[in-house]
């Protein structure tokens, strides 16, 4: 079963993803909160995650 997070990141930018419900909400948020992603395309452009929302 699936459920959906969505995060924002440091730049304003937001991403709506889903994930696996059996790895729990307490573990997706430890996964993204505060942790640097890369969301270049043609280069690394990294940004720190600065929200994780369940219900929106």
């Amino acid at each position: 079963m699936l459920d959906t997070v969505r995060v924002t990141f440091d730049n304003g930018e937001v991403m709506t993803t889903d994930y696996n419900a059996a790895v729990g909400r307490e573990g997706i948020a430890k996964y993204y909160m505060g942790n640097w992603f890369n969301l270049g395309v043609e280069g690394d452009d990294m940004h720190k995650v600065v929200k994780v929302e369940f219900d929106f």
